[in-house]
């Protein structure tokens, strides 16, 4: 694989790095631009990880049993050119509906839909990331552009955000500038993946017939799985507390807004 393919497809994962926007932000967004109860906003994260729970394996099954021309992770790529971009801007929308079930009820729509985009995107590229090359060294190597991205749009997404806000009129109007210019940064490289990182002709055989009984079972037999489950919740339950609540700790309890920015950025 030459440097520019491996450029290319690691760029990919300024989209997944950049999911620091939401887990920083969207919180208080929900609570003091949006104007709903906390609870309420809890509620969308609630059950938006319950949603990713069944559309992350499902959309698993679903890209594996693709068949198209272009292959069978690709059409995907191609689509998140326009619905990455979408999602991003439904998600930071200022809704102003009267009442508050009212602007509850799309945001939880639209963090569903962004929450499905994400998984219909990065499902299919994680696996891609595997079936470039059968070469070892070169899977290492793909894997280390992709860390790389990852790791910029980690540290990118909790620093400017907050500044593109405080520079707009008001919080309403920066956050939808913000929705604009994060969301073009992270739907921009699909296109370029789509077009620069074919796919490789022998994993385009078909599947076996699909047992969904063995699927959602079979996995929980193994006390490894068991394991690895149980230590990503209690992580990213964790990470998900600290990073939510900062921005709020900044604001209401230190008095300090506009620094919340530089706090987000040193953890990432």
């Amino acid at each position: 694989m030459s440097p520019l393919t491996k450029l290319i497809f690691g760029s990919g994962d300024i989209y997944g790095g950049g999911q620091n926007i939401v887990n920083f932000l969207y919180l208080i967004f929900l609570t003091d631009v949006v104007r709903i109860r906390p609870a309420l906003a809890g509620l969308v994260f609630l059950v938006g990880r319950i949603w990713d729970a069944v559309t992350d394996p499902a959309m698993g099954v679903v890209t594996d049993r693709t068949r198209t021309r272009w292959g069978r992770r690709r059409p995907y790529f191609l689509a998140a050119t326009v619905l990455v971009f979408v999602s991003y801007v439904l998600l930071w929308a200022p809704v102003t509906a009267a009442g508050e079930w009212a602007r509850f009820a799309y945001c939880l729509a639209a963090y569903l839909f962004f929450d499905l985009v994400m998984t219909m995107t990065m499902v299919p590229y994680s696996a891609m990331s595997a079936e470039l090359t059968l070469d070892y060294h070169e899977r290492t190597s793909v894997m280390s552009y992709r860390l790389a991205f990852s790791m910029g749009a980690t540290i990118l997404t909790a620093l400017f955000p907050m500044w593109i806000v405080e520079r707009a009129p008001d919080p309403r109007t920066g956050y939808l500038v913000m929705a604009v210019v994060f969301g073009a940064l992270s739907a921009l490289p699909w296109g370029l993946i789509f077009k620069y990182c074919p796919e490789r002709p022998s994993f385009q055989r078909r599947m076996p017939s699909l047992d969904w009984r063995d699927l959602l079972l079979e996995p929980w037999r193994l006390r490894a799985f068991r394991t690895l489950v149980g230590m990503y919740l209690a992580g990213f339950i964790a990470l998900d507390v600290v990073s939510s609540l900062i921005v709020y700790f900044m604001r209401y309890n230190l008095g300090r807004p506009t620094e919340a920015k530089f706090v987000m950025g040193t953890p990432s």
